[in-house]
């Protein structure tokens, strides 16, 4: 927000000065790659909450005693019902998944492929549990919720820690406004004299 406004006010002050066109693209390109890393942390972290919705729905389908491919179908029902945004990007992946149900691609490749596109390691190691169960065979639904609480109280912790590092840095923050301030205000009355 803040870089996008910095650039917003360099274009105001430049405006039609073709000197500062080569600084605005030297300025610009570091820019780009900051809020593209943002966009990309933004929607993994979105596939991490979809992901957890996502098992929470098939666990809570598969005790109902519905099939894993089934539960599946009914998990996207259940996210479409929790995201009113169609352009969810965990909503395009579960829909892809349920494209490659319908043309009989194995479940567990189609796993593999929503872990290699998102880059979640969770969703790996599902794919991986999943693959093991039916070929293993035993009782799938009981490893499955297993696994899912598992896999649920990992991303729990992560985001527990994730939450405490934000705080942290907001503090670390705060201090240097504060500390920025407090020199200022000492600065004040030398600077009027």
């Amino acid at each position: 927000m803040i870089v996008e406004a910095g650039l917003i006010l360099l274009n105001i002050l430049c405006y039609g000065d073709i000197r500062w066109l080569l600084l605005e693209q030297i300025l610009l390109f570091p820019c780009f790659n900051v809020l593209k890393r943002k966009k990309r942390e933004k929607e993994k972290h979105l596939y991490e909450k979809g992901f957890q919705n996502l098992l929470q729905s098939m666990m809570t389908s598969l005790q109902a005693g519905y099939s894993l491919n089934n539960s599946c179908r009914i998990a996207l029902k259940e996210l479409e019902e929790l995201y009113q945004d169609q352009n969810n990007p965990m909503l395009r992946q579960m829909r892809r998944i349920i494209q490659g149900l319908d043309l009989h691609i194995a479940l567990e490749q189609l796993f593999m492929e929503f872990a290699e596109s998102t880059g979640l390691e969770e969703a790996k190691q599902f794919a991986v549990v999943i693959e093991i169960v039916r070929s293993t065979g035993g009782n799938m639904v009981e490893i499955l919720k297993r696994t899912m609480q598992h896999l649920k109280y990992k991303m729990d912790t992560e985001e527990e820690i994730r939450v405490l590092l934000s705080g942290k840095l907001f503090e670390k923050t705060l201090c240097y406004q504060c500390h920025s301030l407090f020199y200022y205000i000492c600065a004040w009355p030398i600077l009027n004299m």
